[in-house]
């Protein structure tokens, strides 16, 4: 199957964070094949480069895009354009999310004519 949508996290050197958000991102409760995470590295000179190797080796459906441009709207734009998915969805890196959190996404996205969603 393809996936459907890419959960995408802009970081800069919050390594110590992501330890505990990227887990959360792969205990939901639907099969990792429906969908993509991408991490965009917005240059950190902390930890950040090592963190996210060590995940990379677990998770199939993990990518890591390094945007050297310092800023936000820099790491969502190339976040944005390297998504192969119809859908994303923007988190934060140090959110934690519930185990529905990317079933629900997909659930508004199959069940409603939306062009665009955010919230809690």
């Amino acid at each position: 199957m393809n996936s459907e949508l890419t959960v995408i996290i802009c970081t800069f050197n919050r390594g110590h964070l992501l330890t505990e958000t990227i887990p959360t991102i792969f205990q939901q409760n639907i099969s990792n094949d429906r969908y993509d995470v991408l991490i965009v590295n917005n240059n950190s000179t902390d930890n950040t480069t090592e963190i996210l190797n060590g995940f990379i080796k677990q998770y199939d459906n993990l990518s890591v895009i390094n945007e050297p441009k310092q800023g936000l709207g820099y790491a969502k734009n190339t976040g944005m354009n390297a998504a192969t998915t119809e859908w994303i969805v923007y988190l934060d890196d140090d959110a934690k999310v519930p185990t529905d959190f990317v079933k629900k996404a997909l659930t508004n996205i199959t069940n409603d004519n939306f062009q665009c969603f955010g919230g809690v």
